[in-house]
């Protein structure tokens, strides 16, 4: 099939970009690729301005990822549970993605996440109870009775809502994330040493080759 019926006009959407873009994705996702046949979205993260790829670039991940959405204790506490459920600390060495550009756009300007290689994942297509533990759960203090009420506080938000969640996680199927609504506060958690970085310009292009297996 040939490119221009499935793109729009764009300075970068050309053919010879698209060649490029898909012979490296042909090359170094070949797990990835086998796991979004037949998805109806990709993996989506936000990414500062700086960090916008004309159209593609690679992009290592840090295995000491620090905290952006919660407290250092808290942080060290999930990871510990992954690691020990998983095998991996999904705080530290993940990756977070989502279906969402909404959400993505929380988060800075939205790019297309394609892993490198072989890669693991954790997903929860509903992360609202996990959110609500984050927002609720306190590790700041300013006297001991203070410390007293919020660590019985914390104590119950941990079992009722963050481990539960964590818990959760499915590790297989990722393709059943990639079909779930868009609407649902969801995330899948990438486990990978490199990941493409690419220009959310081509999300229709990779979706109808791809997921629909358009062109092939």
């Amino acid at each position: 099939m040939r490119l221009q019926q499935y793109i729009t006009e764009s300075t970068e959407l050309t053919t010879k970009n698209w060649e490029k873009l898909k012979s490296a994705i042909n090359k170094d996702c070949k797990p990835f690729i086998k796991e979004i046949k037949g998805a109806n979205n990709l993996l989506l993260r936000g990414v500062n301005s700086s960090d916008i790829p004309k159209v593609f670039k690679p992009k290592n991940v840090r295995k000491d990822r620090k905290p952006r959405m919660v407290g250092k204790k808290l942080h060290k506490r999930i990871g510990e549970l992954s690691k020990k459920l998983y095998g991996w600390n999904i705080r530290e060495e993940g990756v977070f993605t989502t279906i969402s550009y909404d959400a993505a756009r929380h988060w800075g300007h939205p790019i297309i996440m394609f892993p490198i290689g072989k890669f693991k994942y954790v997903w929860s297509d509903d992360v609202e109870d996990l959110y609500h533990g984050y927002d609720t759960y306190n590790s700041m203090y300013n006297n001991e009775y203070q410390k007293d009420f919020i660590e019985q506080s914390n104590k119950n938000v941990w079992k009722s809502y963050i481990e539960p969640a964590v818990k959760g996680y499915h590790t297989t199927n990722l393709k059943q994330y990639l079909n779930s609504s868009t609407n649902n506060i969801s995330e899948c958690i990438i486990n990978c040493d490199k990941y493409y970085m690419i220009n959310f310009e081509w999300l229709e292009t990779l979706k109808g080759y791809y997921c629909q297996g358009r062109g092939r």
